[in-house]
């Protein structure tokens, strides 16, 4: 487990923390102004800084506000508060200051088979075993406080249907966008988080995610000349860097090569309906393969 640094103010505007009013009055009663003074300090309306003062709630943008102008030290007296809760409209989300197994996994598992909706309104992930899918939302439960809504679909020449669940969190949107990195809509530029990979048993089970999401087995390992794990990513250098952090728990691993899949009987067109992509990016998909 590690520690997470402040995030808060890295957090969108429209996110609120709740449970912030007790460190706000106490600050507010130091400068000895009223309500109406203050707000045109922060250049607000009187009922809008009187609502953020007394709300369950406060959106970052008026914190921001605040901070410059009446405290710089309150996004830490915030942090010290033993949980951090935050909400959009009405749903309360949990969020963590450390980061322990369970978020290393389900990072590793976003950047394999989840994404960042490009609305900022939520996260999900494919996944064709619905076991894999109920563990993702039952991690999303204990960490964050609700498991969103899973989606048996099919595509028109699919045999076997899939399986999403959605997660609609306009917070965990921004928690994961502006802490951890991850794009919005179409993932590019992955990267293992530096916090995650300054400690190597949080390393093992961002890995086991990330293969959960990505990895495959030989379909039939009893016929196989050699058994094997592989790993398809279409970012070369996340590959190389992922290669490197496997190497450095004594897992050989042969060397990265390009790889196309070719089914004749399909037309791109058809292959990126089934992959809920553009046909660019499937094409992408498919290009780089690394064997263990």
């Amino acid at each position: 487990m590690i520690s997470i640094p402040n995030y808060l103010d890295k957090l969108d505007n429209n996110v609120a923390i709740c449970n912030v009013s007790d460190i706000l009055k106490e600050c507010h009663n130091k400068h000895g102004l009223n309500q109406k003074a203050a707000a045109k300090i922060l250049r607000v309306s009187s009922n809008c800084y009187s609502y953020s003062l007394n709300n369950k709630s406060c959106r970052i943008s008026f914190l921001r506000k605040f901070r410059d102008k009446f405290d710089q030290n309150l996004f830490s007296k915030i942090y010290e508060k033993e949980n951090i809760v935050c909400t959009a409209r009405s749903k309360i989300v949990k969020l963590p200051k450390f980061i322990d197994a369970n978020l290393a996994y389900y990072f590793g598992y976003l950047q394999g088979d989840g994404c960042l909706t490009s609305d900022k309104k939520g996260l999900s992930f494919v996944d064709e075993y619905l076991e894999q899918i109920n563990k993702i939302g039952l991690l999303s439960d204990s960490m964050f406080g609700f498991q969103g809504k899973t989606y048996e679909k099919k595509t028109k020449i699919s045999v076997k249907p899939y399986y999403e669940i959605q997660i609609k969190s306009v917070v965990l949107n921004s928690f994961f966008y502006n802490v951890f990195g991850i794009n919005r809509g179409k993932k590019n530029n992955l990267k293992i988080p530096g916090l995650i990979r300054q400690d190597k048993d949080l390393c093992r089970y961002y890995l086991a995610g990330l293969f959960d999401a990505d990895g495959t087995l030989p379909k039939t390992p009893e016929k196989a000349k050699m058994l094997f794990i592989d790993l398809t990513m279409k970012d070369r250098e996340f590959i190389q860097s992922i290669r490197q952090l496997i190497s450095e728990f004594g897992i050989e691993t042969l060397k990265i090569y390009s790889h196309f899949m070719k089914l004749r009987h399909l037309n791109f067109k058809t292959l990126s309906g089934i992959y809920r992509v553009n046909m660019a990016c499937y094409r992408i998909n498919m290009n780089i393969l690394v064997i263990f």
